[in-house]
């Protein structure tokens, strides 16, 4: 199998602030799905289990 590195250069036009620029993850073992509120505490429906302390994941939309 033959490797290849590629570098890439990008012009940021504008930026569209319509959403939040971050989301809050589980962050838990290999989990990165999203967590909920419930009841002052946060959630992870994706292993179940309540979250002590998400991680900030950024939200790139690239148009």
């Amino acid at each position: 199998m033959q490797s290849a590195e590629f570098t890439c250069h990008v012009q940021v036009n504008r930026i569209r602030n319509n959403q939040e620029w971050f989301t809050l993850t589980c962050g838990s073992g290999g989990c990165m799905k999203g967590v909920v509120r419930e009841d002052n505490n946060m959630w992870c429906d994706g292993c179940e289990n309540p979250v002590l302390f998400p991680r900030a994941r950024l939200v790139s939309e690239n148009v």
